[in-house]
């Protein structure tokens, strides 16, 4: 999802500006960005594959027993392996190709065939990577409805942010928002935590003010405790089951009072194919672990879904600061081999993650965002 970003805070290399300028200074290039050490970590993660290392020993012992036979007669080490083994490999991915998949490493072919363990992120892999609005806790409002139809008022369509399109896409009778003309608009900051449009309806002339935003701060606009209480008890079950709230409040009296009309819930549901996937997966004997930069609770509601195992740890805190992803602890390892996935993720986090699966005798196999699979 946007961040934003404020002065003195660090945008990260090989990010996207959705909306807005500001004036920045350069501090890292290259492999001293984020997305430098990632690439620098992937890099350096490779290995002979188990088919190379057979080769090899293969390749030895043929040549001890040429030596040993040349004491007796004329011997020689079969050259053409190597080749015979890569047109093999070749014939494999031609067969692949047919399958639609790509083969980026003639070798991985048979690592893949070998794989017991499949590292897969969760956003645009499990995941459609697109927010869609579940169910609308109601406050003071009578209908769903009528809650998203005020959430959309309080958008603008023309910035394509990812939240706003969810909400207006729910509205049922979009032919609404046209009786509105928006007067003022003031976006989301951190500060505010909300977003406000000021709108007069074209037939009535009725002014309205609407507002969308972090439940917390929504809540605050009522004077009525018990509403505040519904309203942070809602937030709280939705976080439970993975899932972001956002409230929506209204006002008729240039903002002078406010009545809160309910909390939407948002959620970025499982692609279609994904448990089915995960099923097959299972039949073949593959342990699938699902390493995320996501919540822990949006996780493990992910996993419920499709199947997954539920131990699912925050890697923010069970990883310590200063990590050596080549010398993970040794409790750690044991975590990692045990675990069902990792939220919260970064970077080295994945590394260690697979450098410690593979210390302990697997093929890891790791997906990420777009179902792009890397044999490692």
């Amino acid at each position: 999802m946007p961040v934003t970003k404020k002065v003195g805070d660090e945008a990260y290399s090989g990010s996207i500006v959705k909306k807005g300028e500001m004036t920045g200074v350069v501090i890292a290039t290259g492999s001293n960005t984020f997305f430098g050490k990632t690439a620098k970590l992937v890099a350096s993660a490779g290995g002979k594959s188990p088919a190379q290392e057979a080769m090899f020993k293969i390749g030895n012992f043929l040549i001890i027993v040429a030596v040993v036979l040349a004491v007796i007669m004329v011997a020689s080490i079969p050259v053409a392996m190597p080749t015979v083994f890569s047109i093999t490999l070749a014939l494999g991915a031609l067969n692949l190709s047919k399958k639609k998949a790509i083969v980026s490493r003639l070798a991985s072919i048979e690592e893949m065939a070998g794989v017991d363990i499949l590292c897969s992120d969760k956003t645009g892999t499990l995941t459609k990577n697109q927010l869609t609005l579940g169910d609308t806790t109601l406050i003071n409002a009578k209908d769903a409805q009528d809650v998203i139809k005020i959430g959309a008022l309080a958008s603008r369509k023309e910035d394509n942010d990812p939240i706003d399109n969810a909400v207006i896409k729910a509205l049922k009778d979009q032919s609404v928002l046209a009786d509105w003309t928006m007067e003022k608009f003031i976006p989301f900051d951190p500060v505010s935590k909300r977003i406000e449009a000021h709108l007069i309806n074209n037939n009535t002339k009725e002014e309205l003010w609407a507002i969308k935003g972090a439940p917390q701060v929504v809540a605050k606009l009522s004077s009525d405790p018990d509403v505040q209480k519904k309203v942070l008890d809602t937030t709280d079950a939705l976080a439970k089951r993975g899932y972001r709230a956002l409230g929506v409040a209204e006002s008729k009296d240039q903002g002078k009072t406010w009545t809160i009309l309910g909390v939407l819930s948002m959620y970025d549901p499982p692609r279609d194919d994904s448990k089915k996937t995960i099923d097959d997966c299972k039949r073949e004997g593959i342990s699938v672990k699902m390493i995320t930069g996501d919540d822990t609770a949006i996780a493990i509601e992910t996993a419920k879904k499709l199947g997954m195992g539920t131990n699912i740890y925050n890697a923010t805190k069970v990883f310590p600061k200063n990590l050596d992803p080549d010398h993970v602890p040794a409790d750690l390892e044991k975590l990692i081999a045990q675990a069902d996935g990792f939220a919260r993720v970064f970077p080295e986090h994945k590394y260690a993650i697979v450098k410690t699966l593979q210390k302990q005798g697997h093929i890891v196999a790791m997906t990420v965002m777009g179902s792009t699979m890397h044999l490692l």
